[in-house]
């Protein structure tokens, strides 16, 4: 979130630790230079998305403390691995609360006072996963998917409000996602994969971030080509995706039954 004069974009806990680490100042309406934040401090609220009902309160009390939350960036999420036969209801209920139930408070509460103040950017970090569902990820896809479209909606009905809203969808990122991951029975996954090693900087990502509210853009998609254009095919040829799909399914489906 940010709030008071100027921008800074404090730390946050989401998306595995790592897209948070960028201090900036900018003229968001139409000044798209970058420059060095002041030095003061990032002020960091704690909040428990699992806990819906405190969530508004604690909008209500950190705006009065520090101000106006002119840029709000939905950064929070955890992901899942393993088996549908294998996954709990409660694993299903907690990966959808983070990912989408507590961020819609949030953003709700958030919103109303963007409504009055006449002006606000949303960002919603999403996931190629919001685009594209692959095997044993079926809560976490289900989650972006979902948040995904909450931000395409909201983006229609604020849009004559002078409110902005972006979703941002990454490929891979170099955060503790999969090593935080909940597995079937909501125990950690505990395992670092080579696709998050591999992946992107968390400050490149974090940067696209930035120039996504500044350009005031509708949507970003980050990742390699090979991840941009499985969307392609799975809208143009779902029958060559699900190919694809069902080889990697087959593939890796002895490292989930034996982490899970």
């Amino acid at each position: 979130m940010q709030s008071g004069p100027g921008w800074q974009k404090p730390k946050s806990t989401g998306q595995g630790q790592g897209i948070d680490t960028c201090d900036v100042r900018a003229n968001i309406k139409g000044n798209n230079s970058l420059q060095p934040a002041d030095d003061r401090e990032p002020e960091i609220a704690l909040m428990d998305l699992e806990n819906l009902s405190s969530l508004s309160g604690q909008v209500d009390n950190l705006i009065q403390r520090v101000g106006p939350i002119h840029i709000l960036v939905n950064n929070a999420g955890v992901s899942s691995r393993g088996q549908v036969e294998d996954t709990t209801v409660d694993a299903l209920i907690k990966v959808m609360t983070v990912n989408l139930f507590g961020q819609v408070a949030v953003t709700k509460a958030v919103l109303s006072h963007m409504i009055s103040a006449g002006e606000g950017s949303i960002v919603g970090i999403s996931s190629i996963q919001g685009k594209i569902a692959i095997p044993y990820r079926a809560a976490y896809a289900a989650s972006k998917h979902a948040f995904h479209a909450f931000h395409d909606s909201l983006k229609a009905e604020v849009a004559h409000r002078d409110i902005d809203v972006c979703v941002v969808c990454p490929s891979y990122i170099q955060t503790n996602l999969s090593k935080n991951a909940v597995t079937g029975d909501g125990s950690p996954y505990g395992v670092e994969e080579k696709d998050i090693t591999n992946g992107m900087k968390p400050e490149y990502v974090a940067r696209q971030i930035l120039l996504s509210v500044i350009e005031r853009r509708d949507e970003v998609v980050l990742g390699p080509l090979h991840h941009r254009l499985a969307i392609v095919l799975r809208t143009l040829s779902p029958y060559i995706y699900f190919f694809i799909m069902k080889h990697r399914a087959n593939s890796s489906r002895k490292q989930y039954l034996k982490n899970n």
